[in-house]
């Protein structure tokens, strides 16, 4: 096993500051993939925004504009250099965190485990009836999906196909 290998296996349980955290993240496993690089300085963007507005968060939809006051210089310096705009933070769960505050964060947390809770019981209450049981699995795994890939996205904030169908109709 590699030393970074190890590190990749430790990181669930590392118990250093945030700024360690991303220092390792970047040092460790960030490619020279530009979009990866760019994910880790919004992430570290994001939580510098809701370490300065901790229990209840900078508002919601007013990431777009605090996140600016705590970009990382090195993600300033990429965004002045090509003119990208620069407003999500690229992962929903810290932008929960950043918006709502630990307090939005906990309840939103509280409504995905009650959910997740629910779809349990459907399931195990309907193990002999095949639909539901499946059907139950299926909900279940769609909205673990969505928000495995909102760490990376932020599809709870979009609504893209819907937009772009819209286009097209207007087009």
């Amino acid at each position: 096993i590699s030393v970074t290998g190890v590190q990749t296996c430790a990181l669930p349980i590392y118990a250093g500051t945030a700024k360690d955290m991303y220092d390792l993240l970047t040092s460790k496993l960030v490619t020279k993939d530009p979009s990866i690089n760019f994910r880790f300085m919004a992430w570290q963007s994001t939580f510098d925004t809701w370490k300065h507005n901790p229990v209840l968060g900078v508002g919601i939809g007013q990431i777009e504009i605090d996140i600016h006051k705590y970009q990382v210089p090195r993600l300033r310096a990429i965004i002045s250099k090509t003119y990208q705009v620069f407003s999500e933070s690229h992962n929903d769960w810290l932008q929960i965190l950043a918006e709502l505050g630990i307090i939005g964060f906990i309840a939103f947390l509280w409504i995905v485990l009650n959910i997740a809770g629910k779809l349990i019981k459907v399931a195990k209450r309907n193990v002999n009836n095949e639909n539901k049981f499946l059907l139950a699995l299926a909900v279940g795994g769609g909205i673990a999906g969505i928000l495995i890939a909102a760490i990376f996205s932020f599809p709870l904030q979009e609504r893209s196909e819907e937009r772009r169908v819209g286009k097209e109709c207007r087009s």
